[in-house]
């Protein structure tokens, strides 16, 4: 399970955006969004269930990547 912390760059930018950027053409937007949806995917041990969600500075994003 990939684990990622927010540094002041990324601060404010939503949930979405920051895992498109860590996944580097892997997964469409789409799919990105349906696991969210989905319940695969934390905010500093949370499950966070929608993309627009906005990041802060330290914050710890960890994505369940489910192989289909």
């Amino acid at each position: 399970m990939p684990e990622w912390i927010v540094n002041q760059e990324a601060s404010g930018s939503k949930l979405l955006s920051f895992l498109m950027q860590h996944v580097e053409g892997e997964y469409s937007a789409r799919s990105l969004k349906k696991l969210i949806e989905n319940n695969c995917c934390e905010i500093n041990g949370r499950t966070e269930r929608f993309a627009s969600t906005f990041l802060g500075v330290g914050d710890r994003v960890s994505l369940h990547l489910e192989v289909t």
